[in-house]
């Protein structure tokens, strides 16, 4: 399954696509009741007949959580909480992971304040979502966010994304929490070295083991003018920077989604732009260490980006995004063989 949005021309609806081992095809997704727009940003499935899609939907006055569920059949929209904002309405879900049919987390952020973002993490037991509470890094960071999760287990789940301190314009720092089974918990994350970067941050994660994960992400030198990959590893007891390829000639290089099917193999997928055409970017990692892996890109398109990633084997990864040709945006599929 892969979830994304579609815009015609101006209000987004949700969009499902099923890949049957030949062809993928869209599948009718749901929209809210009197919602102004829907959009789906993450997929977990627990198998063939039990996902959960994550995203949110917009009306006049607010920004809320959307969650659906695909049964083998139909897709169907869940109750879903919202975060707790004191002036502002608007929560978006972005990752879902699921550790078993009767575990799952979502993860994304919402306004707690005008000018401040917090995390959302919320849980579904089988019965119903709700938030779980997670803690955030020392005042005075005023935007926390989440974009990744991936649970090994139902106790034992990390998740990733950034922070930025109020009082120093692009300082964003990498952020990742764990769930232990009973709480989560912020675990140290390195970033960049500087002097030459001012901002790290993580978007992608994948866990195949309680002591291995990799993820996945970018950060700005010291002049905000490029952006580089960022990849971290998790080897059961500290989280630590692995060297990653940017492309050649690129100013700006990003990974967004990561796989890994064992501990020695993985793939990321992003984008990489040399100011003028942006183009896919695949890395790859043999056990030993990240390499570029060559990519195709649609005929004539200003724009080609990678989004979403699933590798059931070594040999059969699945990738998504969009590209952009003529201002028209649509669906990018690639297949890794």
């Amino acid at each position: 399954m892969a979830v994304g949005s579609s815009s015609a021309p101006a209000v987004a609806t949700s969009l499902a696509e099923h890949w049957n081992g030949t062809a993928w095809s869209i599948v009718s997704s749901p929209s809210v009741t009197g919602a102004e727009g829907d959009r789906l940003a993450g997929v977990s499935c627990v198998s063939a007949s039990n996902c959960f899609a994550v995203g949110n939907m917009s009306t006049a006055s607010a920004v809320k959580t959307l969650v659906e569920h695909w049964n083998g059949k139909t897709w169907t929209v869940m109750a879903s909480p919202n975060g707790a904002g004191v002036a502002v309405n608007a929560s978006w879900l972005l990752a879902v992971s699921c550790g078993s049919a009767s575990s799952c987390f979502a993860v994304g952020y919402y306004y707690s304040l005008p000018d401040d973002v917090d995390k959302l993490i919320e849980h579904w037991d089988g019965k119903a979502w709700t938030i779980v509470a997670s803690p955030s890094p020392p005042e005075p960071t005023r935007t926390v966010r989440l974009t990744a999760v991936s649970c090994v287990t139902a106790s034992n789940c990390d998740a990733v994304g950034s922070s930025t301190m109020a009082l120093v314009p692009g300082s964003t720092s990498t952020l990742i929490e764990h769930w232990n089974g009973k709480a989560w918990s912020i675990v140290p994350s390195p970033n960049a070295p500087g002097p030459g970067s001012t901002s790290s941050s993580l978007a992608g994660l994948s866990c195949v083991r309680v002591s291995n994960c990799s993820a996945v992400g970018s950060y700005t030198n010291f002049s905000g003018s490029e952006h580089m990959t960022l990849i971290e590893h998790w080897n059961g007891t500290a989280w630590s920077i692995v060297s990653s390829p940017n492309a050649t000639g690129a100013t700006e290089s990003e990974l967004g989604a990561v796989a890994c099917v064992n501990t020695t193999n993985c793939q990321a997928v992003g984008s990489s732009s040399n100011g003028t055409v942006t183009t896919t970017l695949v890395e790859r990692f043999n056990g030993t260490a990240w390499s570029i892996v060559s990519s195709p890109n649609v005929t004539g398109a200003t724009t080609s980006e990678l989004f979403g990633l699933s590798c059931p084997s070594t040999t059969n990864c699945q990738s998504v995004g969009d590209s952009t040709t003529s201002s028209v945006t649509k669906t990018l599929t690639e297949r890794y063989s």
